[in-house]
């Protein structure tokens, strides 16, 4: 079976890292990946290394903050979609899979050649990155729903985003790496010294650096706690605009704590910042799923979570992490919780990580595989019934 991914960037930010977690998974079945990428970029380049087959189509999104440019980016889009559907076809395609919410090019592909089409909603889209849907929600409900399955990376995604949505809507998580790499993390021993109470015990916050990401939450909360007494230190992993770190860094100096926050900028490889760490921040209110969440749980780092969005469907409270209201002084009670007992550090470290024994590649594909199988039959049943329909004189089939 031939499968095309469509994706809307080029970055290897979570929704690329689930789709490449999922192709992994998918390796042991008969089915073999092809991606559609606006521009060359890390995921191309990911692609190139696994040996999938890619293409590059400047196709655009129909989310954004600039609604006024909404007919330049449909005729762009009506432009790429011959070149599309061209591809689509020398490929000999069987289902079109669309890898996010923020572009229409699968749907409009699909409907033209009566391919079956899965759509995964991963984002929120105007509460966790800003962007409204250009020719407005009922038009992004109306193709949505043509979809033959809708895919959700959460309940908090499907109440939000798919409210409405009249056909099947499946809430599967994202996967975070394969079942031998997750045996690999079990055997490392993650218990911090006890003994050397001079030694800062580090939080981390991982993702990208924009203010919905809550590195400022972060920050000025770590000054509350060191203020107390207490010596940590932060980690601030990730990339961001130029204004924004400055004010980060204006923040760090006018609060005191220029010494204790470390701003490492992007790092290829996280789990290395997630081992670096005692525990894990996640300040996002807007969360759709939260993939540095089970990573840290992953790496057997408790997480300290916004208690909004898709993370308390993740995070037990004072099980395997800890969800806060929102505040920065809840945010700063939560983390001398965790510093006043450090046991609870390692106990809830390792039952987070027990839980996601489920959210490995494997287990993520054999769901895929089971929802893919299910639309290629019910779509084969309905061509089915379309010819016996025609061969029968009835031209209308719904």
């Amino acid at each position: 079976m031939n499968i095309v991914f469509l994706i809307s960037h080029n970055s290897m930010y979570g929704a690329n890292q689930s789709l490449l977690c999922m192709i992994d998974g998918l390796k042991k079945y008969d089915i073999k990946p092809y991606v559609i990428s606006p521009s060359e970029g890390p995921i191309t380049e990911m692609s190139e290394q696994k040996g999938i087959p890619y293409r590059v189509l400047p196709f655009k999104r129909w989310m954004s903050r600039n609604r006024w440019k909404s007919p330049a980016r449909l005729m762009a889009n009506l432009m790429v979609l011959p070149i599309l559907i061209k591809q689509i076809k020398d490929w000999q395609i069987d289902l079109v899979y669309t890898n996010d919410s923020e572009i229409p090019a699968g749907a409009f592909a699909a409907k033209l050649l009566a391919l079956p089409h899965v759509w995964h909603i991963r984002e929120f889209g105007y509460l966790d990155f800003g962007l409204s849907y250009d020719w407005g929600k009922p038009f992004f409900e109306k193709w949505i729903q043509r979809a033959d399955v809708i895919i959700a990376v959460s309940e908090a995604v499907r109440h939000e985003v798919l409210a409405n949505a009249a056909n099947p809507v499946c809430v599967i998580y994202d996967p975070v790496m394969g079942a031998q790499a997750l045996k690999r993390l079990q055997n490392i021993n993650r218990s911090p010294d006890k003994n050397k109470p001079n030694v800062a015990l580090t939080f981390a916050i991982v993702g990208r650096v924009q203010p919905p990401k809550g590195q400022e939450q972060a920050i000025r909360a770590l000054h509350k706690v060191r203020l107390d007494g207490y010596n940590v230190r932060l980690l601030v992993a990730g990339e961001g605009e130029n204004q924004f770190m400055n004010f980060l860094h204006e923040l760090c100096e006018s609060l005191g704590v220029r010494d204790a926050v470390s701003f490492l900028g992007h790092v290829a490889k996280p789990f290395e910042v997630y081992q670096s760490a005692d525990v894990i921040l996640m300040c996002s209110p807007h969360e759709a799923f939260g993939r540095v969440t089970v990573e840290a749980m992953a790496a057997a780092r408790p997480v300290i979570g916004y208690a909004a969005g898709g993370t308390p469907e993740l995070i037990k409270d004072d099980y395997n992490g800890l969800l806060y209201d929102g505040s920065v002084d809840d945010l700063s009670d939560s983390m001398k919780k965790l510093l006043n007992n450090p046991e609870k550090i390692v106990s809830m470290g390792l039952k987070g990580q027990d839980m996601v024994k489920s959210f490995t590649n494997e287990n993520h594909a054999a769901e895929i595989y089971k929802i893919v199988q299910k639309v290629m039959r019910e779509t084969g049943n309905k061509k089915d019934k379309q010819q016996k329909y025609v061969k029968s004189g009835i031209t209308s089939f719904h």
